[in-house]
């Protein structure tokens, strides 16, 4: 847990249809990112989509177990596993994709937040849309980032987006906090917005 900074003054101000981007130093993404899904799948009648680059959903689910998450509110978008060659597509809660399969990823999601029932609150948390970088250019980034934004305003969910301070160029962060409705920062002690 991150020393001094509350989650939930930050995670229950994220309105429906509302993108919060969340710019993070590395060495306080994994708290950060626990202590958000924590909160949201936490709360009554709430489920998180939740796309997952960096890491398989297994660890990561795990992970969250850990933290006191009820990973049953979880629903996985996948970009990590595929990568070791596995060919499923899906199995229960986990839709399994390639990072550079961005018109995919596209596609899963507006498909997933469609089957959301209309009765539960949906939470959208892209956990990182830097690491994507490293799979495609950033051109193609941004034209993405700008896509999904769109659509998320579209859908009866709120959307959390964290990028890596370090690993996002200026120009990207830029373009990022000019799709989002909030940018915050976060420094390695405080966070600012």
């Amino acid at each position: 847990m991150m020393s001094g900074f509350k989650i939930e003054q930050y995670a229950s101000a994220v309105n429906e249809n509302e993108i919060v981007l969340f710019v993070v130093p590395s060495t306080l993404e994994h708290d950060l990112t626990e202590e958000m899904v924590t909160h949201f799948t936490r709360a009554e009648n709430a489920l998180c989509v939740y796309v997952t680059v960096a890491k398989p959903s297994q660890t990561v689910d795990q992970a969250f177990t850990e933290a006191g998450a009820k990973t049953e509110n979880i629903f996985y978008i996948d970009c990590a596993t595929a990568l070791t060659g596995l060919s499923v597509k899906r199995a229960g809660n986990v839709v399994y994709l390639k990072p550079s399969d961005l018109t995919d990823i596209s596609i899963s999601l507006d498909s997933v937040v469609d089957e959301l029932p209309s009765d539960r609150e949906g939470i959208l948390m892209f956990d990182t849309l830097s690491t994507l970088m490293v799979y495609n250019e950033a051109d193609t980034i941004s034209r993405f980032a700008h896509s999904l934004m769109t659509n998320i305003r579209q859908w009866p969910i709120k959307a959390v987006v964290f990028t890596i301070d370090e690993e996002t160029d200026e120009v990207i962060k830029s373009r990022l906090t000019q799709f989002s409705d909030r940018t915050i920062t976060i420094g390695n002690r405080r966070p600012s917005h």
